[in-house]
């Protein structure tokens, strides 16, 4: 079977990729010569050089799949199949749900029918260009701040643009899910925000990876199962994850990142190393010109440049966790995970470290960045005994997140 794939690298491992851009899908849809296509970015109203569209495909206007027997193209809309997939696999009841669209494109319009059929009670779509079927942000602002579900379609909070948000979910008070498109990084700024206020979240991994399978369903002739597609979604969520080491100094990190890096098959970075290269000065060179304000701008820079990274182990400083945003940047594509070392196993002094100059400026430490390792950590391990076996409780742990996660 010859398949084609127009459109981005977590899809191309299925079907034969062939060069065509998305601009020219239309001039030369009939000519090509495959049994199946699969469209990652389709263009709006592309029904018109379909045979046979379906009836989804037809109420949005968008084709995302095509499949060609005896001569004649029939078009799919797997957008569709994709949202309702997973507002079903998780329960979700949206009847009579007043519903706030941000973005006015081709997912916007493939969605539309699917939360037709799912019986909402209002639906609304935010545009920079507002027209007829569209509102502002300030109309938005001004009269949708009761929206109780929000859909973010745009491609604000994609890498590179990370650090971006569409809009504030803090202020959507009754807001009870976040629907977001944004699948790199992992967990957006704005999902980071929705999850971190208890709003209950469908990232854009999940939808991805759910509409390659009704793509690759319709090419294929053949079903996959929801086991399978759990095992996709949980492998390339591991596989692509940051492990982001946190706790204080001397409790284990580089060792433990080291160690992991052979077990995970991830890279390890040290971010003090980075600072190190990036500026070519020691890090005590560095507080005495810079002071440790200096130091922590450095560190916040850094934290930025491998936020947007995958697929590595991230060894921080002691007192990265004392800027949030150094912690917010870092679980964007990762998981924090603390080593947590007791006081009189900790090193009390050394050259190399400002901060830990005596005994008592470490028990100082510990007492005041406890706290805050323990609130920022997905996973805490004790470091006390083997490390081989702090390694393992990190193997096990992480196992055990991905496993009970439904959606990444």
């Amino acid at each position: 079977m010859k398949t084609g794939l127009i459109g981005n690298e977590i899809s191309e491992q299925i079907f034969n990729e062939f060069d065509l851009s998305c601009k020219r899908i239309n001039s030369y849809i009939k000519s090509l010569d495959f049994n199946g296509i699969y469209i990652d970015f389709p263009n709006e109203n592309n029904c018109e050089r379909i045979d046979v569209p379906s009836e989804n495909s037809k109420r949005s206007n968008v084709v995302d799949t095509i499949i060609f027997k005896n001569e004649l193209s029939y078009g799919f809309n797997s957008d569709y199949d994709a949202f309702m997939y997973c507002i079903n696999r998780h329960a979700i009841d949206l009847k009579d749900k007043k519903v706030l669209i941000i973005g006015n494109n081709w997912i916007s319009k493939s969605i539309l029918p699917a939360l037709e059929d799912l019986n909402v009670k209002e639906i609304y779509i935010v545009d920079q260009n507002p027209d007829a079927d569209s509102i502002s942000y300030t109309e938005c602002y001004a009269r949708h701040l009761d929206s109780q579900i929000v859909i973010h379609t745009g491609l604000t909070g994609m890498n590179p643009d990370i650090d971006s948000i569409p809009i504030d979910i803090h202020l959507f008070l009754k807001c009870e899910l976040l629907i977001d498109y944004v699948y790199d990084p992992l967990i957006s700024k704005i999902a980071q925000d929705a999850l971190q206020s208890g709003i209950q979240t469908i990232t854009g991994i999940e939808l991805k990876i759910a509409k390659i399978k009704f793509a690759t369903e319709k090419i294929k002739g053949a079903s996959i199962q929801e086991k399978l597609f759990q095992s996709v979604l949980d492998t390339y969520y591991i596989n692509q994850l940051n492990i982001v080491l946190i706790g204080m100094p001397s409790a284990g990190k580089t060792t433990i990142g080291k160690l992991l890096e052979t077990k995970l098959h991830k890279s390890f970075i040290d971010m003090d190393e980075i600072i190190v290269q990036d500026t070519h000065t020691s890090i005590p060179e560095i507080f005495k010109r810079s002071g440790e304000a200096g130091f922590r701008k450095l560190e916040t820079m850094t934290a930025l440049k491998l936020s947007v990274l995958n697929q590595k182990i991230i060894g921080t400083g002691g007192g990265t966790i004392k800027n949030k945003i150094n912690i917010d940047l870092l679980k964007l594509n990762g998981v924090v995970i603390f080593i947590d070392r007791d006081l009189d196993k900790l090193v009390t002094y050394d050259p190399n470290r400002p901060l830990s100059s005596s005994q008592e400026a470490v028990k100082k430490l510990y007492e005041e960045r406890f706290p805050i390792y323990q609130k920022y950590a997905d996973i805490t391990v004790k470091n006390n005994d083997k490390i081989e076996d702090t390694v393992e409780k990190i193997i096990c742990e992480l196992n055990r997140i991905v496993k009970n996660k439904k959606s990444v």
